[in-house]
């Protein structure tokens, strides 16, 4: 199974953002924090699932994690 590759973006206080396409990496704005590894998702320290190829994540302002519009909770590490 291949790492699946996602389009992202990262948004922090005061405008600032980054965006890209990426298999695997982690990506800092601020104090917001978005790893993939693997096709796994973790933001702040905590894991929100996985992804798959062609998904679109964003992590918010206010630290809410979005995959394809729909906001994902939290959920206990793989």
């Amino acid at each position: 199974m291949s790492t699946p590759t996602v389009s992202y973006e990262v948004r922090g206080g005061g405008g600032g953002f980054t965006k890209g396409i990426t298999q695997d990496g982690s990506f800092i704005v601020g104090d917001n924090k978005l790893e993939l590894k693997d096709g796994h998702i973790f933001a702040n320290g905590k894991y929100y699932g996985q992804v798959k190829n062609g998904d679109s994540i964003l992590l918010d302002t206010d630290r809410q994690l979005y995959v394809n519009g729909e906001k994902r909770r939290d959920m206990p590490g793989p």
